[in-house]
């Protein structure tokens, strides 16, 4: 294998948000990118990508409610945001799994389940 490449998309990529139409849109391209790129360069570059959640960064607590995150917390199966570290290390995995190409990864704590 030459490579790999990880794209960074979104839950909102698969499950799209009537409020955030244009991030929905743009992360399904995201996906759809991989997949495309996936079969383009078989045998060559492996292409997947990882799709956070809501996710715990200085960002988002200065970004939404308390109230918002407490609501989106109530239905993560975990029981809390996904940590940044939890992203990295799928991206990680993918990068050491020569088995892995077109696909995406949801790093959510189940929020979309």
């Amino acid at each position: 294998m030459a490579g790999k490449i990880v794209n960074i998309s979104s839950i909102y990529g698969i499950n799209p948000d009537q409020d955030s139409i244009l991030a929905s849109g743009v992360k399904a391209e995201v996906e759809a990118y991989t997949k495309a790129f996936a079969k383009k360069l078989k045998g060559r570059i492996e292409v997947n990508s990882v799709a956070p959640g809501y996710t715990e960064t200085p960002l988002l607590k200065a970004s939404l409610s308390q109230d918002f995150i407490d609501n989106v917390v109530s239905k993560i199966p975990i029981g809390r945001l996904v940590k940044p570290d939890e992203i990295a290390e799928a991206v990680i995995s993918l990068i050491q799994n020569d088995g892995i190409t077109g696909q995406t990864i949801v790093v959510d704590g189940g929020y979309t389940l």
